[in-house]
Order: structure tokens, then C-alpha cells, then sequence
């Protein structure tokens, strides 16, 4: 069934403000046809605007200029017709589509004639882009307002409350990449597990926060030693912790558990009118060339083997053989 001249308005109007750009231009060409046959100017004049605009919002330009003109053509020999909401529309989107061209707006106002409403409604058309301007600075604004609290809310989801190292979930998500990625590369990872000896002796004698203080200090001193490319540090939970190293040989892994190890027994903490030293056990896992993919496996080796160092006396190193 034909479409009568108002549905055709409508339709067009319709699909343009969908967003269908494709569909707005078959029914502008249907209605500027129909509105040609039956001398309908305003329904012409509508056509060609909404080929206008839709054009210009597929960027193509050379279309968008022609039916244009042809709008402001038309528009001209109906001048006496024009609402002022119809004369807005047309400068707008003239003044959109001259911004392509140097000095635009003296081109634009020449070839129109019309240099007082030429000014009139440039004056429109630069609110508009100032508004348009705020607007998109605004969003942006906000956009990075949200990634901000976004990435801060992951960021504590991933730290240990009482230390701020890193705690287990996200030391699991870690081991999990890492172990991954060494499968695929044929690299190492090692899991370096270790906790504080005689801590409950800590917590009997001096007390909890003693023993919470204890604790923090053994995070910070990983935190100084780790270096973010080839180390990941976390607290597994009580007054055990774990470190994951990759891409390090068997030595060089050695040489950072000594030094940890080293490093955490010369620790003093102030208690009254004395100090408090500590010494931990270290038990050690390697993955060589990728041959576990499973943090539980790895860690259940490196726990094995800490084991092996609180048997044999503590304060110490053992590997999983």
C-alpha cells in the first residue's frame, strides 16, 4: 500500500530518529518524489533536510552539500513559507557542513545574503558547540571518575586489610597467569612459601598486636625486596606468605630466599625496653619449563617442603625434591 504524504513525513522522521540513516534517506528520496508530483513545498523541503542530515551523518559530504542546497534553494523561492523553526534548522545545518571550509562563515553568509540572520544564528551555532564542548568534557570527567573508583575498589579487593600486600584471592588469579604463561613459554616458575617461627609464642607472650605488628613488618620487607617484573609477594593468611618468582634460575631464586631470609632475621622490633627478633622457614617449589599448570600443586610441593624445614629446626631454606 502507498504511503500517503504525511505517513511518508512521519516515517522519515521516524527511521531518523531510530538511527537508521540508510532506511531515512529511501524514504526521503520516496517523499520528495511523491511531494514533487502533488507541488507539496513543505513536504520538499522536508525531504531534502532529512537528506541532508542523514548524509552528513554518514559523512558523505558530497551528498549532504547537494541536497543542502537544494533545501536552501528551495527554501529561498518559499522564503514567505519558512517557520523559524524550519530557518534554524537550515542554517545549523549549514553552518555544520561550511566548517569544513576556511572562512566559512563569510561564505556562508554571502552566498545566502543574509548577513544578519547569517549572524543570528551562527551565534546559535556557537552556543551550540560550547554546550556540545561541556557536555563532552563533562562525560570524559566522569568516564575517569568511574575507572578511578573502579580500579581503587578492585585495588583494595586485592590487598591484604591488615598488611596492604597482596592477599590470596588475588595472589591465586596471579599464579594462575603466570603458571600459564610459563607452560606455553617453557619457562620457570618458582613458589617460595614460608611463615614465622614459634609465632604463636609471639602472640602468647606479647600478645596480638604484637604479633599483627610482627606481621606488617615481614610484608613491608617483602614489598622492599620484590621487583614487580619477575616477583609477587602476598600474604597467604595468618603468619604465612608466599612468593612467586619467574623467569629466574635456580641460583638466583636461592640468592632471594638467602636474602629474605637474612634480611627478616636482622628485623627489630621495639617492645618496651626491649627487642623483638624473629627468624622464619622457607620451603621452595619450582615449576621448570612449565611442567605444572596449577597453583594448588605448586604450593602443596612448596608447603611440603617448609615442612621439611620446620622438622629439621627452622630458620631455614628446603626445596622440593
Amino acid at each position: 500500500m502507498l504511503l500517503t504524504i504525511e505517513e511518508l513525513k512521519n516515517t522519515t522522521h521516524a527511521t531518523y530518529l531510530s538511527g537508521k540513516l540508510l532506511e531515512t534517506i529511501k524514504f526521503g528520496h520516496e517523499l520528495v518524489g511523491k511531494a514533487i508530483l502533488q507541488q507539496d513545498r513543505v513536504s520538499i523541503r522536508y525531504g531534502y533536510m532529512y537528506l541532508a542530515v542523514s548524509y552528513h551523518a554518514l559523512s558523505e559530504l558530497k551528498n549532504a552539500f547537494h541536497y543542502t542546497f537544494l533545501y536552501d534553494e528551495y527554501c529561498q523561492q518559499s522564503k514567505e513559507e519558512l517557520s523559524n523553526l524550519e530557518k534554524e534548522n537550515l542554517y545549523l545545518l549549514l553552518f555544520f557542513l561550511y566548517e569544513y571550509n576556511e572562512n566559512w562563515e563569510i561564505e556562508l553568509c554571502e552566498r545566502l545574503k543574509r548577513f544578519e540572520d547569517g549572524y543570528f544564528y551562527y551565534k546559535e551555532y556557537v552556543d551550540i558547540l560550547q554546550e556540545l564542548n561541556q557536555a563532552a568534557i563533562y562525560k570524559t570527567t566522569l568516564q575517569l571518575e568511574i575507572q578511578h573508583r573502579v580500579s581503587a575498589i578492585q585495588e583494595r579487593t586485592n590487598l591484604d586489610g591488615l598488611t596492604s600486600i597482596y592477599n590470596r584471592y588475588h595472589l591465586e588469579n596471579v599464579a594462575k597467569k603466570w603458571l600459564l604463561e610459563a607452560t606455553n613459554e617453557k619457562s620457570t616458575v618458582t613458589c617460595l612459601v614460608f611463615d614465622i617461627d614459634n609465632f604463636k609464642s609471639i602472640n602468647d607472650q606479647y600478645g596480638h598486636l604484637i604479633g599483627d605488628d610482627v606481621i606488617k613488618l615481614v610484608a613491608n620487607t617483602c614489598k622492599e625486596l620484590a621487583n614487580l617484573e619477575t616477583t609477587f609477594a602476598a600474604r597467604f593468611g595468618g603468619d604465612e606468605f608466599v612468593i612467586l618468582l619467574r623467569h629466574l634460575k635456580t641460583n638466583e631464586v636461592m640468592e632471594f630466599a638467602n636474602t629474605l631470609n637474612q634480611t627478616l632475621a636482622s628485623k627489630r622490633l621495639p617492645i618496651e625496653d626491649s627487642m623483638l627478633t624473629f627468624t622464619v622457614s622457607m620451603g621452595m617449589a619450582m615449576n621448570r619449563k612449565g611442567e605444572i599448570n596449577s597453583f594448588h600443586e605448586i604450593f602443596k610441593h612448596a608447603d611440603m617442603a617448609l615442612y621439611k624445614a620446620k622438622e629439621n629446626g627452622r630458620n631455614q631454606i628446603r626445596q622440593y625434591e
